[in-house]
């Protein structure tokens, strides 16, 4: 996974207006970066911010990259820096070990088995326990 994606799963654009010291209400909104502006105008949600003002709108990246006037790679690694964000590279070995598994599936698919050559067996008991009332008392009380 690419530094700018790991960022994207991990930051939200609130969580990185807040670090950064702008003042967010509690309902997501703040003023906005790229404009004078005199009250809010500028909402933030969880993937990505929008301006009704200027109609501005970006990703959590975009919106570091402006605030700090950077580029869109540096942003991202500040971004991860700050937020403890690592991005996963995977290694040949996973790769081999991760084509090795696929490989049968792939071959069952072109062969036209319907049911894949590695699949986990299903589970015939249900997770939770279905209820059942208690037992009826031996003894009455009239």
């Amino acid at each position: 996974m690419a530094i700018f994606e790991a960022v994207k799963a991990e930051v939200t654009p609130r969580m990185a207006a807040e670090r950064y010291g702008l003042r967010v209400s509690r309902s997501g909104m703040v003023r906005c970066l790229f404009h004078d502006d005199a009250t809010p105008s500028m909402k933030l949600y969880d993937d990505h911010y929008h301006c009704f003002g200027c109609q501005a709108t970006g990703d959590v990246i975009r919106m570091t990259a402006k605030l700090f006037g950077v580029p869109d790679a540096e942003a991202a690694n500040k971004l991860a820096e700050d937020f403890g964000v690592q991005s996963e590279k995977t290694s040949v070995l996973a790769k081999h070990n991760m084509a090795s598994y696929a490989l049968p599936n792939i071959k069952a698919r072109r062969s036209g088995t319907s049911k894949p050559i590695t699949s986990a067996p299903r589970r015939t008991t249900p997770a939770i326990p279905m209820w059942t009332p208690p037992a009826a008392a031996s003894t009455s009380i009239w």
